[in-house]
């Protein structure tokens, strides 16, 4: 079984990751992604494309269902989030 590793991801994508788990995901604005819910104690961030496709691309960010500016975790990027891991099978890529 193939294995994705937290600490694997460029580092721009594991903060990207980390912070839309926080913030209970993304939004697509005008200078980037930033995120939908984020809390008073956090820093608002602002990424570019490149760290939110790559988290797409392994399945670990998606489009909101009828929010196409929106970006939830997927059950794949929560537990790679909560275990720092995560073990799939080859269909599942």
């Amino acid at each position: 079984m193939p294995l994705i590793e937290l600490a694997a991801l460029p580092p721009t994508a594991q903060l990207c990751l980390k912070f839309a788990s926080e913030c209970q995901g993304l939004i697509a604005l005008q200078p980037g992604y930033v995120g939908r819910s984020v809390p008073a104690e956090t820093t608002a961030l602002t990424f570019g494309a490149l760290p939110v496709m790559h988290l797409i691309r392994h399945q670990l960010l998606r489009v909101r269902t009828g929010r196409d500016r929106e970006l939830e975790l997927t059950d794949r990027g929560t537990a790679l989030i909560e275990h720092g891991r995560f073990f799939y099978e080859e269909s599942q890529k």
